[in-house]
């Protein structure tokens, strides 16, 4: 049902649905209890829509207890949404307008394991102490924000993307040293304005 002018995500889906891919739409609203019955749901593509915080409820995602992968990308969100079934594995808010990141808001996801946050509005003010710093977490995408200082994470973290950003300070205490690498394989020396791919070898794992 992607490319289509649905305005609200269909009533009435197959109890045994495992993807539902609702993509490029005019999606606004969410009926409520439309995945209650939807346990088998293992992806959902809500990106390219017209999505906005109003539309989520602390019941909005009730039923999807074994959701792995959900993608808001490309939406109107200031917030991020309530009440993410626990179960995600990969989590997709690009190209939103989201500035904070509530206190310990990943800390209820015991198999996130990717998150994609590029081309928000995040700034340090917004990212609380040890927000991305996770043990289960592989790869953090942040580029495009206002960030000036790199977040704390953890040293199993495989990559982290934060070119397009106002990095200023230099790698901090509890992070690896060395040099960052770009997107296209290019090394320049840390600190500086620079976006940063950093492999595994750079995190002290």
């Amino acid at each position: 049902m992607e490319k289509n002018q649905l305005e609200e995500v269909p009533s009435a889906l197959p109890r045994n649905l495992e993807q539902l891919r609702l993509s490029q739409n005019q999606i606004s609203r969410i009926p409520p209890g439309v995945f209650s019955k939807l346990d088998s749901l293992l992806l959902l593509d809500l990106q390219h829509n017209k999505l906005s915080d109003g539309v989520f409820k602390p019941d909005t995602f009730q039923g999807l207890k074994n959701l792995m992968q959900l993608n808001l990308a490309h939406n109107i969100l200031r917030k991020m949404p309530p009440k993410v079934p626990t179960a995600i594995h990969q989590l997709y808010l690009d190209s939103n307008r989201i500035e904070t990141i509530p206190n310990g808001y990943f800390k209820g996801f015991p198999n996130l394991a990717f998150i994609r946050l590029n081309y928000n509005r995040l700034s340090d003010r917004g990212l609380p102490k040890n927000s991305f710093n996770i043990s289960n977490l592989l790869v953090l995408h942040l580029s495009h924000n206002m960030i000036s200082s790199v977040p704390a994470i953890n040293n199993k973290l495989e990559h982290l993307y934060l070119n397009n950003n106002s990095i200023e300070s230099e790698w901090g205490q509890g992070h690896g040293h060395g040099h960052g690498q770009g997107s296209g394989g290019s090394y320049w020396p840390w600190p500086g304005k620079w976006g940063l791919l950093l492999p595994q070898s750079f995190l002290g794992a």
